[in-house]
């Protein structure tokens, strides 16, 4: 926002990014507090409308207690999917600037990354939102495409010349 990099107040930076990485990590507790972790303040609805646009609310809805759920150290009660769709669910809760998302739908099925894809591109708070993935389906959805080759980061333009 026209800020340079050294004025910025690094705590409120970090505040606008949120990060799901390929391997989510999650600590002992509820699939509320999981989703919660690091926005205490967060309410009940708040938690079920950043699990519905992540595609958790629905399995969340058929666990045992719901959102009371313990998923277990490192989230071990749940399925590589499940713990996917969570670890969204608590960066869109976070209400991020930029929201990075490293392999976030390698363990969904295609239904689901249209499902969750489509949701993504049509929130209307949506931020920026920094996707690294092999799926092309999933890079369908992306407004410009960057490839790594040999350690080098190449545009867009240079790819369809390289191609």
């Amino acid at each position: 926002d026209g800020i340079a990099y050294d004025e910025l107040d690094l705590r409120q930076l970090r505040r606008s990014i949120g990060v799901v990485p390929q391997r989510p990590t999650f600590f002992s507790g509820t699939v509320f507090e999981s989703i919660a972790y690091g926005t205490p303040d967060a309410s009940r609805a708040d938690v079920t409308t950043a699990a519905r646009l992540a595609l958790a609310d629905e399995f969340v809805q058929s666990l045992p207690k719901g959102y009371d759920t313990q998923v277990g150290d490192d989230g071990v009660r749940l399925s590589g999917g499940e713990c996917q769709r969570l670890a969204l669910a608590r960066a869109l809760l976070a209400q991020p600037r930029v929201l990075i998302l490293d392999e976030p739908t390698n363990h969904l099925d295609a239904e689901s990354v249209e499902r969750l894809m489509a949701g993504l591109i049509a929130w209307p708070d949506r931020p920026a939102i920094v996707t690294i993935s092999h799926d092309s389906h999933v890079l369908s959805y992306v407004d410009d495409v960057y490839r790594l080759s040999d350690g080098r980061l190449l545009s867009p333009l240079a790819q369809r010349c390289a191609s």
